[in-house]
C-alpha cells in the first residue's frame, strides 16, 4: 500500500518534478496551515498555527573540531 501525495503537492503548490528539502517543504506546510485556520470564525482555531509553532526557524552548525557553531535563521 502507498500514500499518493499529488492532493497535497497540489494543495501546496508545489511542482512534482522539484525537490524541496525538509525545511522548504515544513515551511510550505505550516504557511498552508495557517492560512486555511485563519479563515474559521472560531478564534482557538484561527490562531491555533501561531501559538503553538509560532517563532523562527535557526539552522545551526556545530564544528566537530573546533567546537564553532554557526547560526543563520
Amino acid at each position: 500500500d502507498y500514500i499518493d501525495p499529488q492532493r497535497l503537492l497540489d494543495l501546496l503548490e508545489i511542482p512534482p518534478k522539484i525537490q524541496q528539502d525538509v525545511t522548504e517543504f515544513y515551511m510550505m506546510f505550516m504557511s498552508y496551515l495557517e492560512k486555511r485556520f485563519k479563515t474559521c470564525s472560531r478564534p482557538a482555531v484561527a490562531e491555533l498555527i501561531p501559538k503553538l509553532y509560532g517563532g523562527r526557524v535557526v539552522h545551526s552548525v556545530k564544528c566537530l573540531n573546533c567546537q564553532t557553531t554557526t547560526e543563520r535563521s
